[in-house]
Parts: structure tokens; sequence; C-alpha cells
């Protein structure tokens, strides 16, 4: 399974917990203060397409690196960074896998803070940037 025995960023959106390799993470920043990347970076609302039903400004946005392109990943908070071993992993598949949330990868068995098993829906980086693409019809930066 990709991403096996690498860092991962995990993070809440809407919640629930998410993990996105850090390889893929260029940055992360202030959503308040903004990307710095330029006015023409898409951003994915991630709470919202988590499923959060009201629109707020939210305290993070990662910047996603896929080849030469960036976009961006609003979060609602950074929990911290994780290396995945094999065993903490299940494969997803339908009906769970479905058209809608291609991006998910796999579940995470985590540890949270208080001892307790928590999830962690680990992303895959390449999904979300074709839902970019499937959103706008293009890829970023093309006109």
């Amino acid at each position: 399974m990709d991403y096996v025995e690498e860092c991962c960023l995990a993070f809440t959106a809407n919640n629930i917990n998410f993990l996105i390799p850090v390889s893929r993470v260029k940055r992360v920043c202030d959503a308040i203060r903004g990307t710095a990347e330029g006015k023409d970076m898409p951003v994915l609302n991630f709470p919202v397409i988590a499923g959060r039903k009201e629109e707020r400004q939210w305290d993070y946005i990662l910047i996603i690196e896929i080849g030469q392109t960036a976009f961006g990943l609003l979060a609602e908070e950074i929990l911290g960074v994780r290396v995945l071993e094999e065993k903490e992993l299940l494969p997803l598949h339908p009906p769970v896998l479905n058209e809608r949330n291609q991006y998910l990868q796999a579940v995470a068995k985590l540890n949270g803070d208080d001892g307790k098993a928590e999830l962690g829906y680990l992303l895959n980086p390449e999904q979300l940037y074709q839902r970019i693409i499937n959103d706008s019809g293009s890829p970023p930066g093309s006109s």
C-alpha cells in the first residue's frame, strides 16, 4: 500500500481525522493570512467536502504539491506528524469507497492522546488534485 513507513501529517476536517503524506505538503499556512502562492492557486474547502454543512473561516491551508502544480487544502486543526505502519492500515473498498470519495485511500488506526484508538483516513493527493480538475473542467493554471 502506498505511503507505508512514510511520515504523514494528521489534521481534522469536519471533526474527522485525516492523514496526508508529508512528502506532498509544501507548507502549512494560516488560513487568515493566505497562502502567498498567488490568487490563481485553487483551494479545496476540505471540511465542506468531508461533510461540514456551514461555510466559515478555517484555521489552516495545507499547500499540496503534485508534480509542478500546487493547490490548497483547508483544514480545521493540525494534529501532528506520524509514521504509518502496514499493520495500522485497512484498505477501503466499495461501497465505502465510491465515486464521491475516491480521494480516500485507507483507514489508519491511530492512538489518541488519551491512549484510546482513533481512526483516521489516509488521503490520496493525486485524487484530490483530480477532484479539482473534475470540479473546474481543467487543470489549475490552464486557461
